[in-house]
């Protein structure tokens, strides 16, 4: 998997867009969750199975993963973000679905009306 490992810097421009797209946060706080995502990357990089997909895929998902538990948090009022204190974000169970998305979104909505 150590080939793997040299290709994760180059999706850093496209998690950075991405993210930053996602969050709607300032570019030091993009930085933080490009990183975190690539930690987590890095921690679970015997889980990519080239079967389900490509690994260009499984980074964007992973970095998905991160900006959603970043905007959970942001969205409960939590000041300070531990976005690996549940464990593993790249287990097939935590993948968010359509519905979650919607809520969090509904939720932003209405804190800003």
């Amino acid at each position: 998997m150590t080939n793997l490992r040299d290709e994760l810097p180059a999706y850093i421009p496209s998690l950075h867009k991405m993210l930053s797209i996602i969050t709607r946060e300032d570019d030091d706080a993009v930085d933080d969750l490009v990183q975190t995502t690539l930690v987590q990357c890095l921690r679970d990089i015997d889980k990519f199975d080239v079967s389900k997909g490509s690994f260009k895929t499984w980074v964007h998902i992973v970095g998905w993963q991160v900006a959603q538990k970043y905007k959970r948090a942001y969205v409960m009022g939590s000041n300070v973000v531990d976005l690996t204190a549940s464990g593993d974000l790249t287990e097939e169970h935590d993948v968010p679905v359509e519905e979650e998305v919607i809520d969090v979104e509904a939720t932003e909505k209405q804190q800003r009306l």
